[in-house]
């Protein structure tokens, strides 16, 4: 329909924006990107295209340029926290964080009690080795939501760098307090048991993990290899 509506009026921006957003839906990124480049050409002022662009780069693992189209959509627009938002995820997987922690400053800033943004930030701080300011944004965000697994975990992770491995093992206890399902915290308690030599527990701990999620099998079968090596 908008290959033939743009053989008509082929300088609306609007058209193909609209081209563009269909053909994203349909996974044809690579075209969805020269339709949005088309509208963007025609409408350069437009921060949605810039942004969706970005999302259509970033499917294809074109990153830089993804930030690019992003970074372009936060000029253009800093009053829209989803584009800020995007710019951040980007800038994680290129391993800035820094810069991705600014960005999820500023979506925190539309939305304070924002627990996904939350998370993230707090990450982009355990990556920065910001090890207590992480754990604080991880224990706030616990004021806020229900889905409390996911902030326990982190908390064990940060506090495993930090070498507080009882307090860790304590927060992998309080995840499986909430969830007895949760395959990450069962398996990462297994393995900082492991790293503490307390093998037995390591074993239930990984084993339960296994149940849950066979996938895990492999994992465990190399921690024992590794331990009859170092025996």
């Amino acid at each position: 329909y908008y290959e033939k509506v743009l053989l008509l009026v082929p300088n609306e921006a609007i058209f193909h924006y609209n081209k563009a957003v269909v053909l994203a839906a349909l996974e044809r990124h690579r075209d969805a990107v020269t339709s949005y480049e088309c509208c963007i050409r025609l409408n350069p002022g437009d921060a949605n295209a810039y942004n969706n662009q970005g999302n259509s780069l970033y499917r294809l693992q074109f990153y830089q340029k993804a930030f690019a189209a992003y970074e372009q959509a936060t000029l253009l627009d800093a009053s829209e926290p989803v584009f800020f938002e995007n710019k951040a995820a980007v800038l994680m997987f290129l391993d800035r964080y820094e810069e991705a922690l600014v960005a999820y400053e500023r979506v925190l800033a539309f939305n304070p009690t924002n627990v996904h943004m939350q998370m993230r930030k707090g990450d982009a701080l355990f990556f920065l080795k910001r090890y207590e300011k992480a754990i604080t944004v991880y224990q706030q965000a616990l004021e806020y939501t229900r889905d409390v697994v996911p902030f326990y975990n982190a908390l064990g992770r940060v506090f495993s760098e930090m070498e507080r491995y009882e307090d860790a093992l304590a927060a992998y206890d309080k995840a499986l307090t909430c969830d007895a399902n949760d395959v990450e915290a069962h398996w990462a308690k297994g393995t900082l048991l492991w790293k503490l030599s307390r093998y037995d527990e390591a074993m239930i701990a990984c084993g339960a993990a296994i149940e849950r999620e066979p996938q895990y099998k492999d994992l465990l079968r190399f921690l024992t290899i590794e331990l009859q090596f170092n025996a």
